[in-house]
């Protein structure tokens, strides 16, 4: 189904925000109840601690084969509901039964890939403090390579949907991901950007708004994929009812 959240030029900020507050007024106690599961499966992730190094391993185990996948699983919920749809609980397992291993796979080299993105700033960070004054030459070329994570992170952004929505390999999704967010980067990291808003006014309504705050931002990019997605599968008809030559 495709949502009326974009003119012309594509999806905007303010339509997939707009998108995302209809869905979640729509089915709130729904939303509400996934994420907290979710939220509540993440805590044996740090739970180990107090075992130690054994403990430590069985909390980075848990994060790959079970957290990372369920980050997943969470994007594909929000994407079924600004579908029109309603999300089960089930759905949030939907990684575990769609391409667990691939789920799997994604959920380890996405994190890689942006620590390497992240790498020029941690060099330009540890230049900066090299002798007894810090470089301010240094300092500027760090606040310049603050992009490079931040621009990985919106091409990188469309992974969770490919993965689970077309059923795209670990490695194949962060390709598409990268092409298919090109047309839509500057929509996307104003969706990201206005987030962090959105997320600092439910902490300061005594957190309670936090919750809701998260929701609508998983939803308003799920809703920018969802209109590139739907983009993309109309042009497919168009091709294919188009008179061969």
């Amino acid at each position: 189904m495709e949502t009326e959240t974009h003119d012309d030029d594509g999806p905007t900020v303010v339509g997939a925000y707009s998108h995302g507050a209809d869905t979640l007024k729509a089915q709130p106690g729904r939303l509400i109840l996934i994420l907290f599961l979710f939220v509540v499966l993440q805590l044996p992730a740090n739970g180990g601690e107090s075992l130690g190094d054994v403990g430590g391993v069985l909390g980075t185990l848990y994060q790959v084969l079970v957290v990372g996948p369920l980050t997943f699983g969470l994007s594909y919920t929000f994407l079924i509901a600004i579908r029109g749809q309603v999300p089960e609980v089930g759905d949030l397992f939907a990684p575990f039964q769609r391409g667990y291993l691939s789920a799997v796979a994604a959920a380890v080299f996405l994190p890689i890939v942006l620590m390497i993105s992240a790498l020029p700033l941690v060099g330009a960070m540890g230049i900066a403090f090299i002798g007894d004054k810090p470089s301010p030459l240094a300092f500027l070329g760090a606040a310049l390579l603050v992009v490079l994570p931040i621009f990985a992170a919106v091409r990188l952004s469309f992974v969770p949907y490919l993965l689970i929505d077309e059923g795209m390999g670990p490695i194949e999704v962060l390709g598409e991901s990268w092409a298919r967010t090109k047309p839509v980067q500057l929509t996307i990291l104003g969706v990201e950007a206005l987030s962090a808003p959105l997320l600092l006014l439910g902490l300061l309504l005594l957190i309670v708004g936090v919750v809701p705050a998260m929701i609508l931002a998983g939803l308003a990019l799920a809703t920018v994929y969802d209109d590139v997605a739907s983009d993309e599968l109309d042009a497919g008809e168009d091709d294919s009812l188009a008179p061969a030559s």
